[in-house]
């Protein structure tokens, strides 16, 4: 980047307290009156997964640390993921499940993006405080966590912008890869969550076999079962009726998670109504 194109950026950060400054206090009013709703709505319990942090957001470039739901953590290397984690296929999507393979399908389920990544933050700022004050230090498991947890990362990322900038760019802006036959894993944290890769190259480089996990991907268990714990208490006692504003209601819970737009645009939501026992269930 040159100097002109840095000022720029100087600029665009400067001009980022305004909004952010709107976003936050959106939040201490919505903190002030919706806060057990913040802790309760669609929350289940799972595990986390996020790249290891460090002083600063890290977003890319080393270990991957896995924070079970009993408090236990983990150390994975990159390369070692997909012996860590199955894809599971289900009959009613084209959208995989993933899960811990040892822990299996139902006790596997993990989540990541922000939520995982203050978990596991060792960086500071009054907007992390905020948020610990609010659920807790312990192992978050409020699946609207979510919103108010991108809040500290914007703060912590402009932060980190800055001082890039201040403190110079250097001219490397990329290595030099030559052909040769392997399998490379990358890991990087997309804003949603971890983005994995995977390539298998020959010796002349040609990509033999691909395979990609995204955050959507990775939190699709978890959007469904949030869905269903938000349907249960938004519809009950309602007899197995449910109005538009009902749907309007569930719904949130699944933008909580931020699926990304080629998901989220495909996402209807559908209420069956069971009979057991004589009784309606949603």
């Amino acid at each position: 980047l040159n100097a002109d194109k840095q000022d720029k950026i100087t600029r665009l950060l400067d001009s980022a307290d305004g909004p952010i400054g709107v976003l936050e206090t959106y939040s201490h009013r919505l903190l002030s009156k919706k806060r057990d709703y913040l802790k309760t709505f669609g929350r289940i319990e799972t595990h986390f997964l996020c790249l290891k942090q460090g002083e600063g957001l890290d977003l890319y470039d080393g270990p991957v640390e896995l924070m079970m739901a009993s408090g236990e953590r983990k150390t994975i290397r990159p390369a070692e993921i997909l012996e860590v984690v199955t894809e599971r296929e289900v009959d009613y999507s084209y959208v995989r499940h993933p899960y811990l393979t040892a822990l299996g399908p139902e006790s596997g389920q993990f989540r990541v993006g922000p939520l995982a990544r203050l978990q596991n933050a060792t960086w500071d700022s009054p907007s992390l405080r905020e948020f610990r004050h609010t659920f807790g230090n312990s192992l978050v498991q409020a699946t609207m966590g979510y919103h108010l947890a991108r809040i500290p990362e914007i703060y912590e990322c402009i932060r980190q912008m800055r001082v890039i900038l201040d403190s110079g760019l250097d001219d490397e802006v990329k290595n030099v890869a030559r052909p040769r036959a392997g399998i490379g894993v990358g890991v990087v944290e997309a804003p949603r969550g971890i983005l994995l890769h995977q390539y298998e190259t020959d010796s002349k480089g040609t990509i033999r076999h691909a395979r990609v996990i995204a955050p959507t991907t990775f939190h699709q268990g978890s959007i469904e079962r949030s869905t269903l714990e938000a349907a249960r208490s938004i519809l009950n006692g309602k007899g197995g009726e449910c109005s538009i504003d009902h749907k309007v209601e569930i719904e949130q819970v699944i933008r909580a998670y931020d699926p990304c737009m080629s998901c989220a645009g495909a996402t209807q939501l559908r209420v069956i109504k069971r009979q057991s026992s004589g009784e309606s269930h949603a």
